[in-house]
């Protein structure tokens, strides 16, 4: 009786006040402006973990492929800029049996590249992962071809395949954004700017300022930059690195 004569009261001096309203909103104002950066940020989470995971599935494919072609890794193909002349033996193309053809896996759901559906250079853009030159190139296109005298294209050439990156996530604009492969051979050749050279190829800082990478092992970790690739110093032409993940013979 008593909560029905109050309410009664309420009704009898017109609801809020406008000074009620304005503290309600402000109020609400206030727990939105806390909740949407939770809620971006989980989101972003999420796709960044479904991204590790497409790293994972094609990992396992690579996997598959080499232990039917005796060890061999698949190739790249698609030059930069989206050339096509080697289409036939891009990992793309030839992987695709053993990840069942889900182009989904081929796509980080935080990639927002327009050439996704817009054209650049007459070419859509095919993936957002590009495997690492140093294990994708044969014989004397190899970067190591000259100084060992065999490329790092086979499994059993791999020292620290828990060490060693395959998978990096690619660039969404520039010449890079339409390739399947990425170039870390270059970067230590702009050292001390070997980021800014690195960017034009890795989406580095795609998820929380970091990226996910996927290993020669099939697993995939998220890091920063500087964990794949950093160099302490070079003297006359020697380099002394903290991290080259991308090199298969000092990869750690």
């Amino acid at each position: 009786m008593r909560a029905l004569v109050q309410a009664r009261r309420w009704w009898a001096r017109g609801g809020f006040t406008l000074v009620e309203l304005l503290v309600v909103i402000a109020v609400i104002a206030m727990l939105i402006s806390i909740l949407l950066p939770v809620l971006g940020r989980a989101r972003e989470q999420t796709r960044a973990v479904m991204c590790e995971s497409n790293l994972r599935m094609l990992g396992l494919a690579v996997q598959m492929y080499a232990d039917g072609n005796r060890g061999w890794f698949p190739e790249w193909g698609y030059a930069h800029g989206g050339g096509e002349a080697g289409a036939s033996r891009a990992w793309i193309n030839t992987v695709s049996p053993e990840y069942g053809r889900d182009r989904n896996l081929l796509k980080c759901p935080s990639d927002r590249s327009g050439h996704w559906t817009k054209p650049l250079s007459n070419k859509l853009r095919r993936t957002s992962y590009a495997v690492n030159y140093y294990l994708a190139a044969g014989g004397e296109d190899n970067p190591l071809w000259w100084r060992d005298g065999h490329a790092y294209n086979r499994q059993d050439w791999i020292k620290r395949p828990a060490g060693t990156i395959f998978f990096a996530e690619l660039v969404e604009e520039g010449a890079y954004a339409l390739t399947d492969h990425i170039h870390a051979d270059y970067w230590q050749d702009f050292y001390p700017d070997d980021r800014s050279k690195a960017a034009e190829m890795v989406m580095i800082e795609r998820h929380f300022r970091e990226a996910n990478y996927g290993f020669v092992d099939g697993h995939a970790e998220r890091l920063p930059y500087e964990k794949t690739f950093a160099i302490q110093s070079i003297e006359a032409d020697s380099v002394n690195w903290l991290f080259n993940k991308y090199d298969p013979t000092i990869a750690r």
